[in-house]
Formats: structure tokens, C-alpha cells, sequence
């Protein structure tokens, strides 16, 4: 069995509160998918009353706490919804760097850009759709597919990106009206 501690405080909890009211799912589903594609090696399962359990436990232990309270921002927690959203393997080829790397000038750049668009693709479309998304031929795209358009170095300023983020605004554009 493998054992994780996770540092809860009230700011980390309203954080992930909110992600998890955003996408419609407990704050158990929440910890538990950001367990899986952060920290548990792959094929590992949880259980979910397990989960719930142990973070009752923490938060108990986190409302008697009066130690400095450590937190997470808004850009790491959408950045982990992202993640979450995407997978492991798409979100390494997209950020081209695996989840829980230390990030450089460029991945985080990188992220942060995937991120805004995984967040525009989730107003109109469910996670497996943001993740279809990414891997469907496109006639815009001559054929290609977003994803196949970034080259290994991109950058959000490159040409290619800009013309993932304009398919993905015509996309989420169009399934508004």
C-alpha cells in the first residue's frame, strides 16, 4: 500500500473546493485525480471512502493548526485541472516536460498556455472532448492536428500556437451560438 501526506490548510481546501464545484465533482474526485497524475505511480487505485476519511482527518488536524499557512495559487490550480483534464502523456507532449518537473522559462510559459486554452475548450466541451480536441484532425489545420501543428519548440508566441488558440476561439465560438 502506499502512503501520501499532503500539507491541507484552509486556503489549499478553498482552492480545491472551487476546482472541484467548476467541474461538477466531489473534492474527493478533485485529490483523488490530482493524486493520480501528480504523485501515485501509474496503475495505482484509490479508494474514494478511504480518501474521503483521511482528509477529514487532516482537516480536523488543520482546524487546531495555527502554523503559517502555505498555499496554492490560482495559475497552479488551474495548471493541475489542466493536467487533470488532459492526462499525463498529453499534457507532457503539449508542455513538453512530465508533470511534477521543475519547470523551466519556456514549459512554464508553455503551461500556462495550454492551461488558458484547456479552460476556453471546458466551457463548451466535456474532459474527454478538451482531449479529443487536441488529437483530431482538422481541415483548418490542413489535416493536421492541433497538437501535430506545435512543433517541439514552440512557444506561445509562435505562429503555430496562435493558430491552435484561434481554432480553439472559433471552436468554443461556434458551440456557443
Amino acid at each position: 500500500m502506499t502512503q501520501v501526506t499532503v500539507t491541507l490548510n484552509s486556503q489549499l481546501l478553498t482552492t480545491l473546493e472551487q476546482i472541484a464545484q467548476a467541474h461538477n465533482c466531489s473534492l474527493e474526485e478533485v485529490v483523488m485525480a490530482a493524486l493520480q497524475a501528480y504523485v501515485l505511480p501509474s496503475g495505482t487505485t484509490l479508494d474514494l471512502a478511504q480518501l474521503g476519511e483521511a482528509m477529514l482527518r487532516a482537516l480536523e488536524e488543520t482546524a487546531t493548526d495555527q502554523g503559517p499557512d502555505e498555499h496554492i495559487t490560482v495559475e497552479q490550480a488551474e495548471a493541475m485541472m489542466a493536467l487533470i483534464t488532459l492526462g499525463h502523456d498529453l499534457w507532457t507532449s503539449l508542455v513538453g516536460v512530465p508533470p511534477g518537473s521543475v519547470l523551466t522559462e519556456k514549459a512554464s510559459a508553455r503551461q500556462a498556455a495550454v492551461t488558458s486554452i484547456v479552460q476556453l475548450l471546458r466551457a463548451t466541451l466535456t474532459e474527454k472532448g478538451v482531449m479529443r480536441w487536441w488529437t483530431r484532425p482538422r481541415s483548418h489545420l490542413s489535416g493536421s492536428t492541433p497538437l501535430g501543428l506545435l512543433p517541439p519548440d514552440w512557444t506561445p508566441d509562435s505562429a503555430a500556437f496562435r493558430k491552435v488558440q484561434t481554432l480553439a476561439e472559433a471552436d468554443c465560438g461556434f458551440a456557443a451560438t
